[in-house]
């Protein structure tokens, strides 16, 4: 496997992980805004 090869996989990893976490504050955001809505 050449470094390239690794440093691939490693960003999709990574950035795979980075956007469910995105996603997860989202979610959380949005239910901390729609608490302050009410």
């Amino acid at each position: 496997m050449s470094l390239n090869d690794k440093r691939h996989k490693y960003c999709a990893f990574y950035h795979s992980r980075t956007l469910r976490s995105i996603a997860e504050i989202v979610k959380s955001q949005g239910q901390i805004i729609h608490v302050f809505a009410q």
